[in-house]
Order: C-alpha cells, then sequence, then structure tokens
C-alpha cells in the first residue's frame, strides 16, 4: 500500500470514529440536563405553594400540631418535604451535583446512568407530588381518625401503627442488621416514632408480614431510588430471607401482599382526604417516565420522554 492509500485509509478511519458516539454518555448527558431544568422547576413549585399533596401536608400539619402538640416536632420534620431548604429536597440537588463528573469506567458510567435516570423521575414534580402521599398517610395515622388516608387500596389488612408507610424508604432510616436479622432504625430527627409508635425493635421478617401500601414501596424503589439504595434493600432482602420463613411458621400469617415491591400495579385514585381539607388529591402512580431507560419501565402519558 503506497503512502497516499495509508493516508486515505487512516482519514476514513478517523471520520468513522469521530462519528461513534458514546450512547451511554449521551444518555447520562441528557438525563443530567433533564434532571437539572426539573429541579429549578421543582424549587419553584415548592416555594410558591403549588403542588397538590403538599398544600395538604401543610394543613394536615397544622391540624395536627393543634391537636397533638406534643408530636410538634416530629410533624414539622415530616413537612420539611413540602419545602425546598427540606433534607427530600436538597438531596435531590446533592445528588445532581455528584452526577457532573466523568465515569472512569464502563461499569461506573453505567451506575451514573442508572442514578441519572433514577433522579430525573424523582426530580419530576408530579412524581415528587405523589410521594407525599406517604407522609400524609403518616399524619393521617398519628391523627387517631381525624384525618384521613389517601391514594391507599380499599379494605387492606395491614399495619396501621404511624410511621409504618415510611419503614423502608430510605429517606426516614435504615435497615440495621445485627445476627443474621434486620431491624428498621430511624433517623434522628424522626426518632420520636420509636419512642411513641415501636417501643420495641421493629424487625425486617414482621415488616414483611405486615407491610402496608405505600408509594414509595411499589413505585419508589424501582422508580427513583438509587442505585446504592436498591442494592442495599436486594441484599437486606436476601439476608432476611431465613427469618422471613420462620416468622411465617411460628405466627401461620401470610406476607404482606405488598412486600413484593417490584410488582405492584396498584394506582393511586382520586380520593377524599376529609372534612379539615374540604379536597381532594389526584395522584396518578408511575414507574418510568422517560423512554430512555436502563431499567424496563412503565412509561406514563402526558410528560416528556426521551428523544
Amino acid at each position: 500500500m503506497n503512502f497516499i492509500n495509508k493516508i486515505i485509509v487512516l482519514l476514513f478511519a478517523f471520520i468513522v470514529l469521530s462519528g461513534c458516539k458514546d450512547e451511554e454518555l449521551e444518555r447520562l448527558k441528557y438525563f443530567r440536563e433533564i434532571s437539572a431544568k426539573q429541579i429549578i422547576a421543582l424549587k419553584s413549585d415548592l416555594d410558591n405553594n403549588k403542588l397538590r399533596n403538599a398544600q395538604i401536608l401543610k394543613t394536615y400539619a397544622k391540624t395536627l400540631k393543634t391537636e397533638k402538640p406534643e408530636l410538634s416536632e416530629l410533624v414539622t420534620n415530616l413537612e420539611s418535604d413540602t419545602s425546598s431548604s427540606g433534607d427530600t429536597f436538597k438531596n435531590l440537588e446533592k445528588r445532581l451535583g455528584e452526577l457532573s463528573r466523568e465515569p472512569s469506567s464502563k461499569p461506573e458510567k453505567m451506575r451514573m446512568l442508572e442514578d441519572a435516570e433514577s433522579l430525573a423521575n424523582e426530580s419530576n414534580k408530579e412524581i415528587y407530588n405523589d410521594s407525599l402521599i406517604d407522609v400524609i398517610n403518616t399524619l393521617a395515622n398519628m391523627s387517631g381518625g381525624s384525618l384521613n388516608e389517601i391514594g391507599t387500596p380499599q379494605n387492606t389488612q395491614a399495619d396501621k401503627t404511624a410511621g409504618s408507610n415510611l419503614i423502608g424508604n430510605p429517606r426516614y432510616g435504615q435497615w440495621s442488621t445485627r445476627n443474621g436479622s434486620s431491624f428498621w432504625e430511624w433517623y434522628g430527627k424522626y426518632a420520636l416514632f420509636k419512642a411513641v409508635f415501636f417501643p420495641r425493635p421493629y424487625g425486617y421478617s414482621m415488616w414483611s408480614y405486615n407491610r402496608p401500601w405505600s408509594y414509595y414501596g411499589s413505585y419508589g424503589r424501582n422508580s427513583y431510588s438509587t442505585y446504592n439504595q436498591r442494592n442495599t434493600a436486594t441484599k437486606v432482602q436476601k439476608t432476611n430471607a431465613g427469618s422471613v420463613k420462620n416468622y411465617g411458621r411460628k405466627t401461620g400469617r401470610n406476607v404482606s401482599s405488598y412486600s413484593n415491591m417490584s410488582n405492584s400495579r396498584f394506582k393511586p385514585s382520586s380520593a377524599s382526604v376529609g372534612a379539615k381539607t374540604r379536597g381532594s388529591v389526584s395522584s396518578r402512580g408511575r414507574s418510568s417516565s422517560y423512554g430512555l431507560s436502563v431499567r424496563r419501565s412503565t412509561r406514563s402519558s402526558g410528560v416528556f420522554r426521551g428523544k
């Protein structure tokens, strides 16, 4: 091959290679851009009190602080999810910052891509609005009946202890494993749940057989939790597989119909929220808002999808 032909071959190879884009990296950038825009929009909606469920949560919180002032500190901490100064929203900004760097390896790139899609889901204001259902229902259970739950399946035979909707959700606590069994530990600002409502250790096995429906359990774990959170949840499930079976044999009970968090297809429906709020909420459950998905997720209508 003469010199000119070599130059032509090399030039052709350069053109071909320069036209080959890294698809995963392009998708990672895409989800980062979407998340950044959505976080700005979500902050505006929170600051201007435009989210319907945030409005309901604030109303419930105000009522509960009056009816049960001894729970005011805990209620205030739960109410912080309605504010852009709260830990939940700040965590979205933190996660976006962590995704700003370029991945150093293929496995890291895939993990970051998965986290970027999850962030794009959670920062979507409709999904963030729906995620507040669990906190609203927690306040309803704390009220002892003066406030109604919203969006939950009817005739559910499950634990109604205040805070049970939040167990398993890494926003509020974590599973701590000792001697092959895991027990739920509330983060410090929610420690009053343990003191008032869960004075005895609450084990993973008991939770598996009594778990009520929750938006996070049915959607959030697969839609907007991070790679590390999902990985941790899977490890905890495997660690406690034996103790869960033993609990069932001892008690003669069946595992909660909502314990398999990956298969629930229940979608929150419009529901009255009680006389004290004089209103209703329309809550649409979804597992993913975007077509460019690392995990095959249910698409939803009415929201922007990937190219």
